[in-house]
């Protein structure tokens, strides 16, 4: 047995504790359901994978940079005094009661996100594994615009106005997706700095592949001509 496998095993190992933890911002203060694992064992084994995960963890689109990052979601930004009342009278007092740093840090993580998930819009994405390398924010929010616009136009005089605004949207993603090709292009470039760079970007961007070497010429016999 190496030493990061008997490390990763728990000296003295205990069944995990169940508890509840109330949701006081909630009508009927239902009880969140929680079983603390800390002395189980699959604790270190756990530490483990999440030490591994949290590089790929700031890749995802959820996740949450920083304070102002937080404040600018559409849910806290309607109603920022009832998120901070809810926050300020939540049983904070509770993470007290534990006596193990995780367990501490669990018990407020969870009455935290608790508050915050009460507010915070959740939607489906859908995550593109191929994209346009010159791909960006910008254009994607412009296409969104241009979605939210098309959708709004039935055919009728109503929409009218609709659909002249979604044309010029329209416009303007063709704009915006032929000015980041062109940049992106030129970059490609500019960075070729020999002629196999440079001759690798001409048949990237003329979408040409190489053409495979053509075999002997065979009979009908399978015998090379």
């Amino acid at each position: 047995m190496t030493r990061q496998q008997s490390t990763s095993k728990e000296n003295s190992p205990k069944p995990g504790r169940f508890y509840t933890i109330p949701k006081i911002h909630k009508q009927g203060y239902p009880g969140r359901p929680i079983v603390s694992s800390n002395g189980h064992p699959t604790k270190r084994i756990s530490q483990f994978v999440d030490h591994h995960l949290q590089p790929l963890v700031t890749k995802l689109p959820s996740y949450l940079k920083y304070t102002t990052h937080f404040l600018n979601f559409k849910g806290v930004k309607e109603d920022p005094k009832s998120l901070q009342n809810d926050l300020e009278t939540a049983p904070w007092w509770i993470c007290s009661i534990f006596d193990e740093i995780d367990d501490v840090t669990w018990a407020w993580e969870t009455m935290f996100k608790d508050v915050v998930d009460s507010y915070v819009t959740k939607r489906l994405v859908k995550i593109r594994q191929h994209s346009l390398p010159w791909m960006n924010s910008e254009i994607r929010k412009a296409m969104n615009k241009r979605y939210k616009l098309l959708k709004l136009c039935d055919g009728t005089p109503n929409t009218n106005q609709y659909w002249e605004e979604y044309k010029s949207a329209r416009n303007q993603v063709t704009a915006l997706l032929r000015s980041a090709e062109t940049q992106y292009w030129k970059e490609r470039f500019d960075k070729a700095n020999n002629s196999s760079m440079f001759w690798k970007t001409v048949h990237s961007i003329s979408g040409s592949q190489k053409s495979s070497r053509i075999g002997p010429v065979k009979d009908e016999n399978s015998l090379e001509v």
